[in-house]
């Protein structure tokens, strides 16, 4: 079927193949463009890299640490919003009665 066409000496064929050829060079050279661009990091995960004495290495390292600093510092505050502290402390209306008590007992030794 193709055996007639003779592609090599066709010059408008040709002149397409190089617009073509043009075109796809310039979108391959935008997306590579883009590609590269440099991605903003968030301060944090520079402070992160910068302290951590070289075991952190990237961005994404910086931010797994991050992420799991906020779960632990979120289950410590659970633990101590939810643990409420020691459920058997005398009530404050007996030391109050107890400290009043004594202190009439010690005005009454000075009359």
């Amino acid at each position: 079927m193709s055996e007639g066409i003779n592609i090599q000496n066709d010059e408008e064929i040709q002149k397409a193949l190089e617009e073509f050829e043009l075109k796809d060079g310039a979108d391959e050279a935008r997306k590579i463009a883009q590609d590269t661009k440099p991605e903003k990091s968030s301060r944090m995960a520079d402070l992160v890299i910068r302290y951590s004495h070289g075991y952190i290495k990237d961005k994404r390292q910086a931010e797994y640490v991050l992420l799991v600093f906020v779960f632990l510092t979120g289950v410590l505050s659970a633990f101590l919003f939810f643990s409420g502290g020691n459920k058997n402390v005398p009530p404050q209306n007996d030391l109050i009665n107890e400290s009043l008590n004594k202190t009439i007992q010690n005005s009454d030794d000075f009359k």
